[in-house]
């Protein structure tokens, strides 16, 4: 059987082309432990959409980056994004969820999937995905439907939001996509790490809420994002805070050293009879 699965396969990989599937190998090393583990996990357990959408992403992702690691020679390099996509991936894996084997399939192709619409143009609105890739029709719509980047205000966010929370495996994706930036804030900005902590508490962090009421069967698996979540983000908070009052009181020092600066040289000015 593994055999047979095997052959499906390389039969949609073939129609998809190589010229579909070409990318930069010499990225490949920052995520390619968690590439193998990913791919083993869905080959063992023959989940077509998830072994299909790992060359895929790989393909599409290849030259976009966030964050950065450090090289075996010791340099910083900017981190392929193809690492954050399956640290999603893993992370829903490692939950043991309690879903059906169609639902896990379509959920880790999805996570994989997930930010592809913020880094890929699709003239056809995403459907390139079923029609080229031939991926599950279902990937597609949890891709588009958990896609913030149109997102202007707040209503914007409650919008999508309100939307994705009725998908039970986008709203998982988008709880595991959420709970690995928190766990990585240090790699943005003071005002990225902000805005992200903005949204954790007044989007995903209510959500949670409303998921553990209406898919109980979901209660323990969402808790432990749940906690992730708040946890990293309070602790970050303080931080900030701390660093917030530090900078104020550093300025604040600046200042009357200029001001004591300046009033020595009026004086020095005085005593040397100068005038201005």
């Amino acid at each position: 059987m593994m055999e047979d699965f095997s052959i499906e396969i390389d039969s949609i990989i073939r129609r998809i082309g190589e010229d579909h599937l070409k990318y930069d190998e010499t990225e490949s090393w920052m995520y390619n432990e968690l590439y193998e583990s990913v791919r083993e996990y869905a080959y063992d357990r023959r989940l077509l959409n998830t072994s299909v959408a790992l060359p895929v992403v790989r393909k599409l992702l290849s030259g976009v980056y966030r964050g950065f690691v450090d090289s075996e020679e010791g340099h910083r390099k900017q981190r392929a994004y193809m690492y954050h996509c399956l640290s999603v991936t893993r992370m829903l894996i490692d939950l043991h969820l309690p879903v059906t084997h169609e639902e896990k399939d379509i959920l880790l192709a999805g996570a994989l999937c997930h930010d592809l619409k913020s880094h890929v143009y699709f003239p056809d609105h995403g459907q390139e995905m079923n029609s080229v890739y031939h991926l599950d029709q279902r990937i597609v719509d949890i891709m588009m439907l958990i896609y913030v980047g149109d997102c202007h205000s707040d209503e914007d966010y409650s919008r999508v939001f309100s939307n994705v929370r009725e998908n039970k495996l986008a709203m998982l994706i988008r709880f595991a996509d959420r709970a690995n930036i928190v766990e990585e804030l240090y790699n943005f900005s003071m005002f990225r790490m902000q805005e992200y902590i903005h949204e954790t508490r007044d989007y995903y962090l209510p959500m949670c809420i409303y998921a553990r009421e209406f898919y109980p069967e979901l209660d323990q698996s969402i808790g432990t994002l749940q906690s992730k979540m708040s946890d990293l983000i309070a602790s970050t908070d303080i931080f900030i805070t701390r660093y917030d009052n530090r900078q104020r009181e550093l300025s604040e020092k600046i200042l009357l050293l200029e001001e004591e600066n300046a009033r020595m040289r009026t004086v020095l000015r005085q005593k040397a009879g100068l005038t201005f």
